[in-house]
Parts: structure tokens; C-alpha cells; sequence
């Protein structure tokens, strides 16, 4: 079992406050929340079919599904912010699924209203921390090729990145192998 971090505060770009903590059990409800605020080009992008119209009941398996294959084969962020009237709302997660020995997908959502603060390029930092202390050095995402937010997302990342198309998908790569303070230099 991986070790993983406690809960973790930060600040965004836009000074945007965050409570970062890993997924756990018990989370479809965030997941539920965080699928719930994200409109149907957000979906389309992240999931690559439009999913507008899911009953409540197959959102919830389908966040049954998310959580339960990321402890089994991954790990997990969430992050929550506290917005006028409302304490600790979830604002976005991410996670990676191990693929190979050293290599996992990523995904990462935001909910719309809480897009381009910072909360994504946080999130992306910390899982590929705790990736490469799983032993991980290759994060693969794989996008449309008009998602341009996460290209640019990971692109602007601290790490080496290579694109690659395959089946007709984009597939983004980031060499994670060293230290993001490493990569800055």
C-alpha cells in the first residue's frame, strides 16, 4: 500500500484556497458533485462522449466504478475550496491508473464555474509527486485533439512532454522520472 499524504492547503495563482486530501472510500458522493458542476463540453472532453442525460442512479455507479478502480489500480486527489454560502466544496479531483510497472493514465476534472485558478496544474504537481514515489515515471493522458486546456495544462507542467497520436486518439506523455525542481533548472 502506498503511503499517502495528509491533507494538504494551498493557494492557486489566482488565490483561489485549497484543501487537497487523497480519495478514499466512502468519496462517490464528491465524485457525484464533481461530475454534477462540470457542463457538457467539459464532459465531452473529459470523457470523450457526451453523457448529458445520466440518470442519478447511473451517475452514482458510474462513480462507483471511478473510485473503485483508482484504489484497486491508482491514486487519487480531491480538491475542495469554500465558495460564498458554502464550506468545503468539491472543486475538482485527479487520478492516475497504473497501465504498466512505471507507467499510468491521468485524468484530472474541474468543475466549470472553478476552471482556469490554478486548481488542475495543482493537482497535476502533487499526483505526479506521489506517482513517482510509487515508482511511476511516465503519466500518459489521452485527450481530444480540440481539448486544448489540459494540452496547455500539461504542456506548461514542470516535466519533459511528447505528444503522440494513436487510433486516432492524442496521447500526451509526461517523463515524471525526475523532480520537478530538477525540471525547472
Amino acid at each position: 500500500m502506498i503511503d499517502q499524504p495528509l491533507t494538504t492547503s494551498i493557494e492557486t495563482h489566482t488565490g483561489l484556497r485549497l484543501r487537497i486530501r487523497p480519495m478514499a472510500e466512502g468519496d462517490e458522493p464528491v465524485l457525484v458533485d464533481i461530475f454534477d458542476h462540470l457542463g457538457s463540453d467539459s464532459r465531452y472532453m473529459r470523457f470523450h462522449e457526451p453523457l448529458d442525460g445520466m440518470s442519478a442512479d447511473q451517475t452514482q455507479k458510474w462513480a462507483e466504478e471511478v473510485l473503485e478502480t483508482t484504489l484497486d489500480h491508482g491514486f487519487g486527489l480531491l480538491a475542495f475550496t469554500d465558495l460564498p454560502g458554502q464550506a468545503d466544496v468539491p472543486a475538482g479531483g485527479a487520478r492516475y491508473v497504473k497501465v504498466t510497472a512505471d507507467t499510468a493514465e491521468v485524468a484530472i476534472s474541474i468543475r466549470d464555474d472553478l476552471q482556469k485558478q490554478g486548481i488542475g496544474a495543482s493537482l497535476l504537481l502533487l499526483l505526479a509527486q506521489q506517482a513517482r514515489t510509487a515508482g511511476i515515471t511516465k503519466l500518459i493522458a489521452i485527450v481530444q485533439a480540440q481539448n486544448r486546456p489540459v494540452m496547455r495544462l500539461l504542456q506548461d507542467s514542470p516535466y519533459p512532454v511528447k505528444r503522440y497520436h494513436e487510433a486516432g486518439e492524442l496521447f500526451i506523455e509526461a517523463d515524471i522520472s525526475r523532480d520537478a525542481a530538477d525540471e525547472k533548472r
